[in-house]
């Protein structure tokens, strides 16, 4: 038989579940909404060249485009990699959950400049959640080591070009 006070502290348990299911649910919300939508026109191409470096982008818009990011994919073709755009600068954090292989991991901010690197995130590092100490726009993912063969840096300027030219 349940008494007054179990009867009490099972309800408070119950709106606390509530509260924090409601609160970790609008929190993703937050996160998707931040992803521009498929509708907005999008101001560039799907090819960036870094330091002579030219890579044939897939883009990732969409919340569903943005969750599924590279996940399952079983490698990725040297000269490409995913670009993640957001609608508003922020220390967007990214993990390895499903992944395959290693990458390195870039955001870049509003005026297309490297404000962090993750070199070599490993498929074994997650559930750890990599994120910049500088706002950035776009995330870029592209396969690991490549960051370092060319030279990337803290800094270094991103450049979008029209599709004919990756």
């Amino acid at each position: 038989m349940i008494n007054g006070k179990q009867k009490i502290s099972i309800f408070f348990a119950l709106l606390l579940f509530v509260f924090i299911g409601t609160y970790l649910i609008s929190l993703r919300s937050n996160q998707e909404s931040l992803l521009v939508e498929d509708s907005l026109e999008v101001p560039y191409t799907n090819n960036i060249e870094i330091n002579g470096q030219k890579f044939d982008l897939t883009l990732a818009i969409s919340p569903q485009d943005a969750a599924r990011g590279l996940s399952g994919t079983t490698s990725l073709p040297i000269n490409e990699g995913m670009l993640f755009v957001f609608k508003v600068p922020g220390t967007h954090g990214f993990w390895m959950k499903d992944m395959n292989f290693a990458i390195d991991i870039i955001w870049i901010s509003g005026d297309n400049k490297i404000v962090h690197i993750q070199h070599d995130a490993t498929p074994e590092s997650f559930p750890e959640v990599f994120e910049p100490n500088d706002p950035a726009v776009y995330v870029l993912e592209i396969n690991s080591g490549l960051s370092r063969e060319h030279g990337f840096e803290i800094g270094t300027n991103i450049t979008f070009l029209p599709n004919s030219e990756a």
